[in-house]
C-alpha cells in the first residue's frame, strides 16, 4: 500500500495505493472499493471515497501538519464487503513553519571570566514532526570574523579562547530538520577577568630640562586609558624642588591630564614633577620624572665690547669676534646677530641672526675693496619680549687681492648686425679697474673671420673706438675687447659678430628636375632643383612660368614658392605642349632664370581622326 505506514507527505493532495488480490470465491470478483480516511484513529468523524473501481484513488485538501488514518474495503460481485488492508497513517506537512522566537539569558554586559555561559530559552517548533537545534555565533569585530557552533542540542553554551577586555557581540539562531532558522537578538559581552594597572601617561609640558617664563606652569601630560571595561582613571601630581621629593606638594583625584598650581612656585628655582594614574581598584602606574626651571622675571644682557676684526683685512672672509655678555636670568639662551654694510648709516644691510656662539665668519666672501661697517645685536630670547644690548659698530676694509678690470661693455656694431661695406667703426664702453687705487691703461681689440680669432689679428689702443678696414664680403666676423690695468691684469670682454655683406649676387643657377615629355595626368608636380646663393645670408622664393607658347608671349606664373615644386590649381589642356621655366629671386631682387622645359598632356585616350580608303592603302 502507498503511502507506506508513517510516510510524511509534502503536499496536501495524494494518491491513496492498494493491492488488488482478487475474490477467494470461484468465479467472484472484485466489484468496487470503498475508502475511509479521518483525522481520529476511530475514524469518527470519517471521509468516505466509494465506488472505486481500480486500486488507487486521489485524494486531496488535506489538513498540513495533520496525522490522518486510512483502510480500504473491499464490495465482491454480489455485494459483500470486507476490510481488505490494515489501518494506515500518514502525516501532512506540506507548508514548512520558522522556529518560533526566542529570549537569550545569559551574559551581557562585564563579566569577570574568561569563559562565560551564554544560555537562552527553548524554541519551539509548529511542525510537528520537525527538530529543533541551536547555533551559537560571537565576534570582537562585528561579525567580520565570527567564531560558531551548530548542532548544540541543549540551550546553552561555553566558549574558550575568548580575548581579556575585548567585547564581543553574540546570537543564537533555532535551525529546524529542514534548514529554516530563526535568529534571536544580538547581545554584547565584554571580557574582564583580570584587574590591570591604568597605562603610564606620557609627560608632555613642559619640555623636559626646559625653563619656564612664568611662576605657575601648566603640567601637561598625556590621557592614561585603563584596559578593564567601564573602569576609571584619575592623576595624582607632586611637584618638590628637591630631585628626592623630600619637601613635595602634590594633588590628587585629578580628572583631566594638566594641572596648573595655585600658588607661584620660587624664582630661578628647578622643580622635578611626577604623575600617578589610579583606577577604582587602586590599581596604580607612575610616569617618568622631569624638570622644569622658573624664570618669571626678565632681565637685560649686560654691555660688551667687538674683539676682532677692524681696519684693512687682507683676507675676503674675516672673522667677527665679541665678548660674551653676562644675563643674570637663568636658563636664558643668549643669541646674536651681526650686522654688515657698506654705508655708514645702514640704509642697505645684510645680517646673519640666530648665532650661538660669540663670533662669526662670512660663509660667503666679502665684496673685494669695500668698506664694511658692523655691530653685534645681543637677544636673550625671553617670552616676556627680548632684551638686547648692542656692542659699538666698527669698521673693515676688503683688500685680499689684486682685481683683474671690469670687463668693457661692445656698443657698435650691434651684435649679429649686417654691415654694407667693408670698412667700419668699432665702438666699445669705457671701463675701470676694480681695486680703488688702479686704472686703465689700454684696450686690445681683436677681430677675425672665426671664433678662435686665428691668426692673431688685434690692435691695441687708449680710447674706447676703432675703424677696421678691409673686411671681406659674404663672411661673419667675431670681436672683441680686452680691458688692461696699471698692474697689467686683463679682462675680455663679451664676443660678438657682424656679417658683411655690401656687394648683392644673383642666385646660382640650377636645374629642372621633372616633369618633361608626355605626362599622363592634367596636373603634374613641376620640381627642380633648389638653388643656392653666394650671399650667406639672402633668403630665396621661386616664379614658375608656364605656357603654351614658346616665346611666352601669354603665360601662367605663380610666385612666391618657398620650396622647389609646384602642381598648378587648375588643370591643363589636354594633348597641348607646355613650356615651363623657374626663376630663384633672392631678398634683394636678383634673379637667375633656369633653363625651358617641355612637356605634353596625355591624360586620356582619343580614337584616330577620320581617313579615306586611300590613306589606308586599300
Amino acid at each position: 500500500m502507498w503511502p507506506a505506514d508513517n510516510q510524511i507527505l509534502s503536499a496536501g493532495t495524494t494518491v491513496f495505493t492498494w493491492q488488488n488480490n482478487g475474490d477467494p470465491d470461484s468465479g467472484d470478483s472484485i466489484a468496487q472499493y470503498l475508502i475511509h480516511y479521518s483525522k481520529y484513529p476511530v475514524f469518527s468523524p470519517t471521509e468516505t471515497v466509494s465506488a472505486v473501481y481500480g486500486s488507487s484513488c486521489a485524494v486531496s485538501d488535506l489538513a498540513d501538519n495533520t496525522t490522518y488514518y486510512w483502510k480500504v474495503y473491499a464490495t465482491d460481485t454480489h455485494g459483500l464487503s470486507q476490510m481488505c488492508s490494515s489501518t494506515f497513517t500518514v502525516r501532512v506537512d506540506h507548508t514548512n513553519s520558522l522556529p518560533s522566537a526566542f529570549s537569550l539569558y545569559t551574559s551581557s554586559g562585564i563579566v569577570n571570566t574568561s569563559t562565560p555561559t551564554f544560555s537562552w530559552g527553548s524554541s519551539t517548533d509548529s511542525d510537528p514532526w520537525d527538530t529543533l537545534t541551536y547555533t551559537i555565533r560571537y565576534s570582537s569585530d562585528n561579525f567580520s570574523d565570527t567564531v560558531s557552533s551548530s548542532g548544540l542540542m541543549y540551550t546553552q553554551f561555553v566558549p574558550t579562547g575568548m580575548v581579556e577586555n575585548a567585547s564581543y557581540l553574540w546570537s543564537v539562531s533555532a535551525v529546524d530538520s529542514k534548514g529554516d532558522q530563526t535568529y534571536s537578538s544580538t547581545w554584547t559581552v565584554r571580557i574582564n577577568a583580570v584587574q590591570e594597572n591604568p597605562t603610564a601617561v606620557a609627560i608632555s609640558s613642559p619640555s623636559n630640562g626646559s625653563v619656564y617664563y612664568g611662576s605657575r606652569p601648566t603640567f601637561i601630560w598625556t590621557a592614561a586609558t585603563d584596559p578593564d571595561p567601564q573602569d576609571i582613571v584619575r592623576y595624582t601630581i607632586r611637584y618638590s624642588f628637591t630631585p628626592d621629593f623630600s619637601i613635595s606638594a602634590s594633588s590628587t583625584g585629578l580628572v583631566n591630564p594638566q594641572f596648573t598650581p595655585q600658588a607661584d612656585l620660587g624664582e630661578n628655582l628647578t622643580y622635578w614633577w611626577v604623575i600617578k594614574s589610579y583606577d577604582l581598584n587602586a590599581n596604580e602606574t607612575l610616569s617618568s620624572t622631569w624638570s622644569v626651571r622658573i624664570n618669571s622675571v626678565n632681565s637685560a644682557p649686560a654691555s660688551f665690547s667687538n674683539i676682532t676684526s677692524s681696519g684693512i683685512m687682507s683676507v675676503n672672509g674675516p672673522s667677527f669676534s665679541w665678548a660674551t655678555p653676562v644675563d643674570s636670568d637663568p636658563g636664558d639662551i643668549m643669541s646674536y646677530t651681526v650686522t654688515l654694510s657698506t654705508h655708514s648709516n645702514f640704509s642697505t644691510f645684510a645680517s646673519s641672526a640666530g648665532l650661538f656662539v660669540n663670533s662669526f665668519t662670512p660663509v660667503s666672501a666679502l665684496i673685494e675693496n669695500a668698506t664694511y661697517w658692523w655691530f653685534v645685536e645681543a637677544n636673550d630670547n625671553s617670552p616676556f619680549g627680548n632684551l638686547k644690548s648692542y656692542s659699538s659698530t666698527w669698521t673693515v676694509r676688503i683688500d685680499a687681492q689684486n682685481d683683474n678690470p671690469i670687463p668693457a661693455g661692445l656698443a657698435w656694431p650691434q651684435n649679429g648686425q649686417l654691415l654694407s661695406a667693408g670698412t667700419t667703426l668699432f665702438i666699445w664702453n669705457t671701463t675701470q679697474d676694480a681695486d680703488p687705487r688702479g686704472s686703465i691703461v689700454s684696450y686690445r681689440i681683436w677681430w677675425q673671420n672665426n671664433p678662435n680669432f686665428s691668426p692673431a689679428q688685434y690692435f691695441d689702443t687708449t680710447v674706447n673706438s676703432y675703424t677696421v678696414s678691409g673686411l671681406t664680403d659674404n663672411l661673419t666676423y667675431w670681436w672683441r675687447v680686452e680691458s688692461y690695468d696699471n698692474d697689467g691684469y686683463s679682462a675680455g670682454s663679451a664676443t660678438w659678430t657682424v656679417r658683411v655683406d655690401f656687394t648683392n649676387s644673383l642666385p646660382n643657377s640650377f636645374n629642372l628636375a621633372v616633369p618633361s615629355g608626355t605626362v599622363t595626368t592634367p596636373n603634374p608636380v613641376f620640381n627642380w632643383v633648389a638653388a643656392t646663393d653666394p650671399d650667406p645670408w639672402d633668403t630665396l622664393t621661386y616664379t614658375i612660368w608656364y605656357s603654351t607658347d614658346s616665346s611666352f608671349s601669354f603665360y601662367s606664373s605663380f610666385s612666391g614658392l618657398t620650396n622647389s615644386a609646384y602642381t598648378p590649381g587648375t588643370s591643363l589642356l589636354e594633348n597641348n605642349t607646355y613650356f615651363w621655366s623657374v626663376r630663384a629671386i633672392d631678398n634683394k631682387g636678383a634673379v637667375t632664370v633656369s633653363s625651358t622645359w617641355t612637356v605634353r598632356i596625355n591624360s586620356s585616350n582619343s580614337y584616330p581622326g577620320a581617313f579615306s580608303r586611300e590613306q589606308a592603302g586599300i
